[in-house]
């Protein structure tokens, strides 16, 4: 499964956001079904701290300077390559601190063999997914579907007496959330503003570019933060982050 591919239609352009605890990247992207993605511009700013002032308003700060960068000199190299500056959506990568992930497993059992359907997929889906009060789900994904003890690629249609399947659960703070939503819209007007979860993706990618690998652990370092993923037979099972990155590193040596 690939990152893009839950962005295909026929054409669209996108604007790529990524947004780590140190800096915040984004890029141009114009994605057409069956081809790679085509990236025509990319800019990067730094999270600058600041005294008395929260990390949510350092990222939303850093966001603000990226966006006008994106939106003054991106638009125009894009609007030459392609015709359009213009993008019908915008897809928003949230690392740690700003995200949670784990995995669920949701499980259904019966005496009498059941046949496996997209309908009992979907249901065992919303299962998985709980109301968390102040958090905003970004991601709900289906990693890997057993049947009776064996993982099936294509399930659907099959008999079965007992069927697991194993969700990716990532949540955002509902207030960083509505932050980064608010800084896009003052910049561009996409019909829709879609924030994902970046230790999943991240998994996803990795997963798929290394399929000789079935045990691994990723670790990702960043300004405040080091996240940690944890993968066994190709299923995340945990990602751990702690609040210590390449800053504390650098206070440390100089001190």
């Amino acid at each position: 499964m690939s990152f893009f591919s839950s962005l295909h239609k026929k054409s669209e352009s996108v604007l790529l956001i990524d947004i780590g605890s140190a800096s915040i990247a984004g890029t141009y992207a114009h994605i057409s079904h069956g081809y790679k993605p085509e990236l025509y511009y990319t800019a990067r700013v730094p999270i600058r701290s600041h005294e008395n002032i929260n990390m949510r308003k350092d990222m939303e700060r850093a966001l603000t300077e990226l966006t006008k960068v994106l939106a003054q000199e991106g638009a125009q190299i894009f609007a030459k390559e392609t015709g359009n500056g213009s993008v019908d959506r915008v897809v928003v990568s949230v690392a740690s601190p700003w995200q949670e992930t784990h995995t669920h497993i949701e499980r259904a059992t019966h005496k009498k063999p059941f046949r496996f359907t997209h309908h009992l997929l979907n249901a065992m889906v919303e299962k998985s997914i709980s109301a968390m009060p102040g958090r905003t789900q970004a991601t709900a994904m289906v990693i890997a579907t057993r049947l009776n003890g064996y993982e099936m690629t294509n399930p659907f249609g099959k008999m079965a007496s007992d069927a697991e399947v194993y969700v990716i659960l990532s949540s955002i703070s509902t207030d960083v959330a509505d932050s980064i939503r608010t800084v896009l819209r003052k910049s561009f007007h996409a019909s829709h503003i879609e924030i994902v979860a970046f230790a999943p993706v991240t998994f996803l990618v990795l997963r798929d570019l290394y399929t000789e690998y079935k045990d691994f652990i990723i670790m990702d370092v960043s300004g405040e933060a080091t996240d940690i993923l944890i993968v066994k037979k190709t299923i995340l099972l945990e990602d751990v982050s702690v609040s210590f990155g390449l800053n504390d590193l650098r206070r440390v040596a100089i001190e």
